[in-house]
């Protein structure tokens, strides 16, 4: 369901003047970022590659596999915090202000698949706080941010109703409890 509120979505997601949508990355561009970085990709994160490769959209755009932005790309942003490999983070978009959202891997301490909200003045190695179980959860409450809708992440109410599974993460700061 999340998948096609995204999909809904990106049409209205606000961007710059004249901006398309890139494409999607290929499989084969898939399999050989996971080979260059030593990374299986979440299965969420896979699917959103194929569907939009790095887009200027939302706060602080999203990111993909090579795209023709450096600021956009993937392994770029992995070079510059080279612990988030170490830890298993893969850094998928940014909030316009210097921090970032990293989806867990399985070599993660955080559940695989899971997107945080990592507050890089305060700390690379620690997110700040969960932000989806997966990636079609968190671009469907970020592009609803962006979309005007103030609820995400941090209303618990709505948050949950829009991603139940996050109520499954006892272990780890949820949004509400900043």
């Amino acid at each position: 369901m999340s998948r096609e509120i995204v999909l809904d979505q990106l049409g209205r997601v606000p961007r710059p003047p004249g901006y398309e949508l890139p494409g999607g990355a290929s499989d084969a561009d898939i399999n050989q970022f996971e080979e260059r970085t030593g990374t299986s990709l979440p299965s969420s994160l896979r699917e959103w590659l194929k569907t939009v490769n790095g887009a200027m959209i939302g706060p602080g755009g999203t990111y993909g596999i090579c795209p023709n932005d450096d600021y956009l790309d993937i392994e770029t942003n992995l070079g510059r915090f080279p612990e988030w490999t170490r830890i298993g983070w893969l850094p998928v978009a940014g909030d316009g202000t210097g921090n970032y959202y990293v989806a867990a891997t399985d070599a993660s301490p955080q559940p695989g698949g899971s997107i945080h909200f990592v507050e890089a003045m305060e700390s690379v190695e620690e997110p700040a706080f969960i932000v989806g179980s997966d990636m079609w959860h968190f671009l469907r409450g970020l592009f609803s941010r962006e979309l005007g809708e103030e609820w995400w992440p941090f209303d618990e109410r709505r948050t949950l109703k829009a991603d139940p599974d996050l109520s499954r993460y006892t272990e780890l700061t949820l949004p509400w409890m900043k």
